[in-house]
């Protein structure tokens, strides 16, 4: 008995010594993780200023996740001291939001101490609360500090007459929405005289001021939905040959007063936007589009988006376009890289010359994409036939709608090509490579060969639209018309495939092709982008 026990407490003893190790391991492992932590001051012991620059961060992320902008004040609550900060610090109250009674408004015009404000005022659904209660706490002292004000809702027409009048002389942004339709609600004369910072003006849903001195020192003009009643497109016109200094122009489905029955419209010059940066046009008119494009002329804008929204399945962007695209959009004669995305009822072309890009879109709605890439490849071949184009993208589903023809034309009438991408889904992307077998040069022999100068190839899915997939007729035509360049001194240098090997393993088609290709290229990656479904 004596010597089980004796036996026991040696165990015994030997584990406590393994956990008097352990202990210490983890000790010092603890150390470790703490002793960074403490060479960094906690945030109470931080300065009041480095916390308001915490705050202000904090706001700032709040803002950038759509919340609404005092949710972040949860943050300030945790303690007095924080709380003292925050309320001290004038920045942190300047974006004013009233959705509803107006405490909110008149608490944070008394703590941002005089700051210029940005102020939104909701479409309120309280029946009881009067919009004229907004005056008061608005009183002249205030109504100068508003560098920003945007109104939701058409309660608060009568208080923004009223307001400008009181004289907002450091409003710099002025933003006017309505939702729902129609609106008959037109907006008074701004007396711009009262409002000598007014350079940005945004109108959705509300018909926009008639008076040309609106816009003559507008630096941003965005008219969204509405019926311009009073107001043909040739006078919105004279609008903005006078507004000299605008610098970005918003067009979205907005309708003119026509001219008088049995009038002629008035033959006149297009108007010429000479520092317009950025143009966004959306009409769901395509008798207008062509009408606007050519009236409308922006010869240094950087940024280009027109958007149609087709009214039959047959049209084409070409189409909707004026005569001579090149002559309104010169950048369609200057593009070097061409790119065709067809997606979801979307075909789109977008031109790009240095940092300079336009995006011609069309929308059609409830149609099928069928024979949305034949017409892209198409309307590309047109728009861009002087262009020179050195990189080109087609994006979109590869069926049965485009042959070798189209392909063929596309090439001819882009000598310069360096790089083609083809991305999407499908199974006929063998027409691209016989259509840049069968592709003459313009003017050339038989022996000649077209696009000289492509250097690179890249044929690849698209995450939003599916997988290209590798058929032995696509590998057969890819030999080949690479094969034909490399006799005539034309060798590819690089050849990227990203390809989905379902009727057609991949381990069959590397064996099979890719040591040949590799002969007729320089370079050659190949990968299966269905590699995790196997």
């Amino acid at each position: 008995m004596v010597t089980e026990t004796v036996a026991e407490n040696a165990r015994h003893a030997v584990a406590v010594d393994d956990l008097h190790v352990s202990m210490t391991d983890l000790q010092q492992e603890l150390r470790q993780f703490e002793e960074p932590l403490n060479t960094l001051p906690p945030v109470n012991s931080l300065p009041d200023e480095l916390l308001a620059e915490i705050f202000a961060f904090v706001q700032a992320a709040h803002r950038s996740k759509g919340e609404r902008p005092h949710s972040w004040l949860n943050v300030v609550q945790v303690c007095r001291r924080w709380s003292q900060v925050a309320h001290s610090t004038a920045s942190l109250w300047t974006t004013i939001e009233v959705c509803g009674r107006p405490e909110w408004l008149s608490r944070c015009l008394v703590l941002s101490r005089g700051m210029l404000v940005d102020i939104e005022i909701c479409d309120w659904h309280d029946r009881l609360f009067n919009p004229q209660i907004l005056l008061p706490i608005l009183q002249p002292h205030h109504v100068r500090v508003i560098r920003s004000l945007t109104m939701i809702g058409i309660g608060w027409i009568s208080v923004l007459s009223q307001l400008l009048k009181m004289g907002m002389c450091s409003l710099e942004k002025l933003q006017l929405r309505y939702t729902q339709w129609p609106c008959f609600f037109e907006l008074d004369t701004i007396d711009v005289r009262s409002l000598p910072r007014l350079h940005t003006l945004s109108i959705s849903g509300i018909e926009a001021p008639s008076a040309s001195s609106t816009y003559k020192d507008l630096r941003v003009l965005e008219l969204r939905k509405f019926l311009w009643q009073s107001v043909t497109f040739d006078r919105f016109l004279n609008f903005l040959q006078a507004a000299s200094g605008l610098r970005k122009l918003t067009l979205d489905d907005c309708e003119f007063r026509s001219t008088a029955s049995g009038k002629k419209p008035q033959k006149r010059s297009p108007v010429y936007l000479r520092k317009l940066v950025s143009l966004d046009i959306t009409t769901s008119h395509s008798f207008r589009s062509s009408e606007i494009l050519w009236m409308l002329r922006a010869p240094k804008a950087t940024s280009v988006n027109i958007q149609l929204i087709g009214c039959s399945p047959y049209n084409s962007i070409f189409g909707l376009l004026p005569e001579d695209p090149a002559t309104c959009l010169p950048l369609l004669a200057t593009a070097t890289v061409a790119e065709l995305y067809v997606r979801e009822g979307t075909c789109e072309i977008i031109a790009t010359h240095g940092s300079r890009s336009i995006r011609l879109a069309l929308l059609h709605l409830g149609s099928s994409l069928e024979k949305y890439l034949e017409r892209g490849m198409a309307d590309m071949t047109r728009i861009f036939s002087a262009a020179p184009v050195t990189r080109i993208v087609i994006a979109g589903n590869h069926h049965d709608t485009t042959s070798l023809i189209d392909w063929a034309l596309l090439f001819e009438s882009s000598p310069l090509l360096e790089e083609l991408v083809v991305a999407g889904s499908g199974q006929r992307v063998e027409e691209m490579w016989e259509g840049l077998g069968y592709a003459q040069p313009p003017g050339g022999q038989a022996v000649d060969i077209c696009c000289p100068r492509l250097r690179s190839v890249t044929i690849t899915g698209k995450e939003d639209i599916g997988a290209i997939d590798a058929t032995e007729k696509l590998f057969d035509a890819m030999l080949a018309a690479l094969t034909h360049r490399q006799e005539r001194g034309c060798k590819l240098g690089e050849l990227r495939l990203d390809l989905r090997h379902w009727g057609f393993p991949y381990a069959q088609c590397h064996g099979r092709y890719y040591e040949n290709l590799s002969k007729v290229v320089d370079h050659v990656t190949y990968s299966d982008s269905d590699a995790d479904n196997h």
